[in-house]
């Protein structure tokens, strides 16, 4: 599976809202696959997820609704936060066992400006799914 950074905590977070929709329903099979332990190579720019986002209209990036950061800069900050690169490999396991250990407060910075964090409640999703995979 090949993923944007910013999509590793995406799939974390995600809990089947606007499953109805293409997003929605490319996020529950992406999201499956990734609980699942399928590996993910790290890429630069748009992934599978984002071909079905309702942001992604010509002539606009993901997050240039005002006040939202790009979704480059999103991925910058989890690149950061988790040590990868482009063309690294990882999976939820890995992503999982860092995430256990950063704070809330980091998550919430790392996340800022994100334009969908508030509508998706992400932070309890993200801690929900770590703590059960981090958890003995």
């Amino acid at each position: 599976m090949i993923l944007r950074p910013h999509h590793l905590l995406c799939l974390l977070a995600f809990r089947g809202v606007a499953e109805s929709t293409a997003l929605g329903l490319r996020m529950e099979k992406m999201r499956q696959r990734y609980l699942g332990g399928e590996a993910v190579s790290i890429r630069e720019g748009h992934d599978t997820i984002c071909a079905q986002c309702p942001h992604m209209e010509p002539g606009t990036t993901c997050g240039s609704e005002a006040g939202a950061v790009t979704s480059d800069e999103l991925d910058r900050r989890i690149v950061d936060l988790l040590g990868l690169s482009a063309g690294s490999t990882t999976d939820i396991q890995k992503v999982a066992e860092i995430l256990a250990h950063v704070s809330d407060e980091t998550l919430l910075k790392v996340c800022k400006g994100c334009s969908w964090r508030d509508t998706m409640n992400c932070m309890p999703c993200i801690r929900e799914t770590v703590d059960g995979l981090t958890t003995p």
